[in-house]
C-alpha cells in the first residue's frame, strides 16, 4: 500500500511506512526507489506499539509469512508464534512531534491494533486522521469501538456505518472522524 499511497499524496505529501522486519524494510526501500518515490516516502525500521517499551519481541506469522510478523506472540489464527528476535519500537505519539499534520493512518499490525491506538491518543485528538484498520481479535475490536468516544464513526469496507451493538463485520474497517482537525 505504500506505493499507491505515495502516488495519491503527490509531490507535496509524505508517507511514513513503519516496518518491523529487516527484510521487509529492504524490500520496501527497493520498491520505493524503483518507483521513484524516495522524495515522498520515509521507511522506518521500527515496530509500532503503545510506547511502553522501546524494544519488543518480533514473532513469526502463519506459515512464516513475511507479511504477518507480529509483536504479540500469536499469529492471525490465534496460535502461539515463535520468537524471531527483538526490534526497536515506538509509539506514533512519541515518533511524531506535536502539530505535525497526519491525515491518514493505516494500521495493519497483525493483532497489535490496541497497542497502536493506545500509542496515538494525542494524534487522534490533535489531527483527527482517518484510520484504515485491520482488526484481528475481540480485544482489538474493543479498542476500535472505543474510538467512538474519541469522536469517530466506524465503517465497514463498503462504507456502511457499524452500529453500536454490532460486532466487527470483518477484519477491515475505516474509522472516520466526525470532525476535522484545525487547518495548520
Amino acid at each position: 500500500m505504500t506505493i499507491p499511497m505515495a502516488e495519491w499524496v503527490g509531490a507535496r505529501g509524505c508517507v511514513h511506512a513503519f516496518e518491523s522486519h529487516a527484510e521487509n524494510v529492504r524490500l520496501l526501500q527497493a520498491n520505493v526507489a524503483r518507483f521513484g518515490l524516495t522524495d515522498r516516502v520515509r521507511v522506518h525500521a521500527l515496530a509500532v506499539n503503545d510506547g511502553a517499551s522501546s524494544r519488543v519481541a518480533l514473532y513469526h506469522g502463519r506459515r512464516a509469512s513475511s507479511s504477518e510478523w507480529n509483536i504479540i506472540g500469536r499469529d492471525a489464527d490465534g496460535n502461539a508464534s515463535r520468537e524471531a528476535g527483538r526490534v526497536a519500537a515506538v509509539s506514533l505519539d512519541g515518533y511524531f512531534a506535536s502539530q505535525v499534520r497526519i491525515d491518514l493512518v493505516k494500521i495493519d499490525v497483525e493483532g497489535a491494533e490496541s497497542l497502536v491506538l493506545a500509542g496515538m491518543r494525542r494524534i487522534l485528538t490533535e489531527c483527527a486522521p482517518v484510520l484504515a484498520i485491520e482488526c484481528h481479535s475481540a480485544d482489538n475490536w474493543r479498542a476500535c469501538r472505543a474510538l467512538r468516544r474519541q469522536g469517530y464513526d466506524l465503517l465497514d469496507v463498503q462504507g456502511r456505518r457499524i452500529g453500536e451493538d454490532e460486532h466487527c463485520p470483518g477484519t477491515h474497517m475505516i474509522a472516520r472522524p466526525r470532525r476535522t482537525a484545525a487547518v495548520r
